[in-house]
């Protein structure tokens, strides 16, 4: 509509005799289409690229950090889709909660950022603390059984110390197991325990080698006609 205005303007203008009104308005529509196309430019761009400002991340965080059911946000990606912005989201939830409990903070949850950033599609996942001793070894029982050259669990131990937890875990592996592959695979135990475990603070394991066999022999008749003999 303006580029149109524009241009009606300058052809009047030119009409009436100033002839250097119709070159100017094609300056200036050629201008604004340049403008408009630059900005569509930039916008398809930034959406190919997941490009979100850094004022609707701090946005969303800002509004998390004022729910006090929230005790950390574990994942938030933004990426945008039109005038749409698509929020992922993973929290870890407070204290022992149940299902309706959880439901009702993830209705408002959501409902607070919708209020915040309009236009936007919530995708969220919530966990909980475990504090069941019970489940968390066997958790960690589960995960270090199915990782290789793990013989036996000789001890585990739990502490809860200010709302989180240590788990200080015995391990008896292979005893030909060099040193670089028993470093990866405590980093790989120690990250899938908590990632299973919300409230996780550290894990603590203890190496031992796989005891080694040991040959028994039945002597029993030898020591028979030892003792004969003496």
């Amino acid at each position: 509509i303006l580029s149109s205005t524009i241009v009606i303007i300058g052809l009047l203008m030119a009409n009436a005799g100033i002839y250097i009104a119709d070159p100017v308005a094609s300056i200036i529509v050629s201008i604004i289409i340049l403008t408009f196309s630059l900005r569509l430019s930039i916008r398809i761009v930034g959406n190919l690229l997941d490009y979100i400002p850094k004022e609707v991340t701090d946005k969303v965080m800002g509004i998390l950090k004022e729910i006090p059911e929230i005790k950390s946000v574990d994942k938030l990606k933004i990426h945008e889709v039109g005038n749409i912005k698509f929020i992922n989201l993973e929290i870890c939830l407070k204290g022992n909660l149940y299902s309706s409990q959880v439901e009702n903070i993830k209705d408002k949850i959501k409902n607070k950022i919708s209020s915040g950033v309009p236009e936007s599609e919530i995708i969220l996942e919530t966990k909980s603390p475990t504090t069941d001793e019970d489940n968390i070894e066997a958790y960690v029982k589960e995960i270090i059984l199915n990782q290789p050259y793990v013989k036996d669990i000789h001890n585990i131990y739990i502490y809860n110390v200010d709302n989180y937890i240590d788990i200080s875990i015995h391990l008896e592996l292979n005893r030909y197991l060099k040193l670089e592959k028993t470093e990866e695979l405590t980093k790989v135990t120690e990250n899938k325990i908590k990632e299973k475990i919300g409230n996780i603070r550290s894990v603590y394991i203890h190496i031992e080698d796989a005891r080694s066999e040991e040959d028994w022999k039945d002597i029993t008749k030898e020591s028979e006609k030892l003792i004969s003999n003496i």
